[in-house]
């Protein structure tokens, strides 16, 4: 059904935080939540005063995590985190960059511990590919042998399974979180990963490609 029509603008993520919570993010720095999986929404990022629950956010929220009541936010622009602990009943400041580029960026939440968390983004360059280990108050870069990286899309992690995909045919997977290696697979732009567990999982790409 087409519960959010008339929401203003475009709607650029959408994250399961349990069974019956959704968040969805998008442009114009919405943020809406759904606690009876889907059939109601209400906006939790914007204020009776319109002023955001993200103290400093100027642009789109592109991405979010979430998982229960603890969740993080990106935004293009600046690429700055914010991390909430109740999902978004009271106000949040920014944390770190998460990545150096601003374009699109793209995070995933490691379901054991809350306070690691990854992020992707489509530039060309090592900082397009980080991880925090501390909440977001910091992020490091992945380490990936070899070439320089290619922009990246999309971003997922299990238990013991880190993937990101991008432009090149580029698929990067770590098993630390921390360094990746990669494995390319033509010369194909992937744009989408997602993992049921650390050993299944499915990478979309143009024109149809499939792996799974």
């Amino acid at each position: 059904q087409d519960t959010l029509k008339a929401v203003s603008g475009d709607l650029l993520s959408v994250t399961w935080a349990d069974a019956n919570t959704i968040y969805i993010s998008g442009t114009f720095r919405v943020v809406l939540r759904s606690t009876d999986a889907g059939v109601t929404f209400t906006e939790r990022n914007k204020k009776a005063d319109r002023t955001c629950r993200t103290s400093g956010l100027l642009y789109d929220v592109t991405d979010t995590a979430f998982a229960g009541d603890v969740g993080y936010l990106v935004s293009d622009g600046t690429a700055h985190s914010w991390r909430t602990s109740d999902g978004l009943a009271t106000d949040v400041f920014p944390g770190a960059r998460a990545v150096e580029c601003g374009a699109r960026p793209r995070l995933a939440l490691d379901p054991v511990d809350l306070n690691r968390l990854w992020a992707v983004d489509q530039c060309s360059k090592a900082e397009a590919f980080r991880y925090s280990e501390d909440g977001g108050a910091s992020f490091a870069t992945v380490a990936v042998p070899g070439d320089p990286i290619k922009g990246l899309s999309d971003v997922a992690v299990a238990p013991g399974t880190l993937i990101a995909v991008g432009d090149g045919g580029e698929i990067l997977i770590s098993r630390d979180g921390r360094t990746a290696s990669r494995h390319l697979a033509s010369n194909h732009y992937w744009r989408a990963v997602d993992l049921a567990d650390g050993a299944r999982g499915a990478i979309g790409g143009d024109d149809g490609r499939l792996l799974v």
